[in-house]
């Protein structure tokens, strides 16, 4: 009897245990970035994209190129990032021939469950990212 009573107990402190609810954290929540590489440059269009956020070596980053295949569509140059929400990030791409200069860095706060694009057009001396 001593024994029903003690898993009596356990099985009423597991349905109180898993009654318990833990609010959600910002920074797991996702929202999505699609990163279009529109860039006229005439040796080699890849771009290096670091959405982390995180100081990384753009060496160790794959690049993202102008003939990038999303699944989707043939080689539109688009690829999507998730990233984390309410947070403000620093999104930073670099040119692949080039990773010491910065070719878009902006910090951003973006809300969860959104989808944002950043389309990357121009040439080697002008890129305009809209």
């Amino acid at each position: 009897m001593k024994y029903i009573q003690y898993f009596a107990a356990f099985l009423l402190y597991i349905l109180l245990q898993s009654c318990k609810k833990d609010p959600a954290e910002g920074s797991s929540l996702l929202a999505s970035v699609n990163v279009i590489n529109a860039l006229a440059i005439e040796d080699n269009t890849d771009m290096r994209v670091n959405f982390t956020g995180q100081k990384v070596y753009y060496s160790d980053v794959l690049p993202h190129s102008y003939f990038e295949n999303d699944g989707k569509n043939n080689f539109n140059g688009a690829i999507a990032y998730g990233v984390p929400t309410n947070v403000d990030l620093p999104l930073k791409i670099v040119k692949y021939t080039d990773t010491s200069t910065l070719i878009y860095n902006n910090t951003i706060r973006f809300e969860t469950g959104d989808i944002y694009t950043l389309f990357m057009p121009g040439d080697t001396n002008v890129i305009d990212p809209i």
